[in-house]
């Protein structure tokens, strides 16, 4: 295990960058978010979805939230928000609103439970939104602790 300290206040890039590479690798690792700390892997690799599965011993019919950067990250990666989901991104992000999205093709079924949907927000922790623009993509984030 590795720790690396991040200055909320200003997040050191040299740390995001790293962080950023462990996600890249398939690895999970644990950011601040707006309320408690959350498993962050890059859901588009199915073996770190197994590893945040396998790490929270989640049930396979439990989904698990994304967090982005910004409403352009969703778009350019997750597909399109329709009008409403627009506005609501313009008046809650960043924040604690998760939007349901339909699930595109490309992501893990594992990730979805199943449903067809996935849920997103962008968080209001200054730390979370910049290392997921230095994945470059969302990333997972369910809560670290618990179930």
């Amino acid at each position: 295990m590795r720790r690396v300290w991040v200055d909320a206040e200003a997040p050191q890039r040299d740390a995001l960058e790293e962080a950023a590479k462990w996600i890249a690798r398939g690895r999970v690792i644990a950011i601040p978010t707006d309320t408690l700390y959350g498993l962050a892997a890059d859901p588009f690799q199915p073996e770190a979805v197994r590893r945040v599965f396998a790490i929270k011993e989640r049930p396979p019919d439990q989904p698990v939230p994304l967090i982005a950067a910004d409403a352009a990250q969703v778009t350019s990666t997750l597909g399109p928000l329709n009008p409403i989901a627009l506005a609501l991104a313009a008046r809650y992000w960043p924040g604690p609103l998760t939007l349901i999205l339909g699930a595109r093709p490309h992501l893990p079924p594992a990730l979805t439970a199943g449903t067809g949907t996935i849920g997103v927000r962008v968080p209001g922790h200054a730390v979370a939104r910049a290392l997921v623009r230095a994945t470059g993509r969302p990333v997972t984030a369910p809560l670290a602790g618990g179930g």
